[in-house]
């Protein structure tokens, strides 16, 4: 066991070793200025509010219709089924969270992006 543990400590040294590199490059980044085309960033960022919007849309729809026939399943089933119907709304549940979640962070991500593009240029 001892032994186990001194390889597993020799290797993660020498891997923790191996990746130090030394860099040797002149660059000043305060020189670096992107260049934006606005009519490029126009076009994509149209698009992707399109495919952003659709996803939103058509996962609200149907996390909707799922919620629906579950409530009405629980309604009208025994006891024994709505333990069941319970286990069931835990992924459905996850689903929503990460579905609105993504849409409101990518709509955070893009509300914060211009104003630290005009904030480098």
């Amino acid at each position: 066991m001892k032994r186990k543990k001194t390889i597993i400590l020799l290797l993660t040294i020498i891997i923790i070793l191996a990746n130090c590199s030394v860099v040797l490059a002149d660059i000043n980044p305060d020189d670096y200025r992107p260049v934006i085309r606005s009519d490029d960033a126009g076009d994509a960022i149209g698009l992707a509010q399109k495919i952003i919007g659709v996803i939103n849309v058509v996962g609200t729809i149907i996390l909707v219709i799922t919620v629906i026939v579950l409530g009405i399943k629980y309604m009208l089933g025994s006891v024994e089924q709505r333990a069941d119907y319970k286990k069931t709304m835990v992924p459905v549940l996850v689903g929503a969270i990460l579905l609105f979640g993504t849409s409101w962070i990518i709509k955070l991500i893009y509300d914060i992006i211009p104003n630290t593009v005009s904030a480098i240029s």
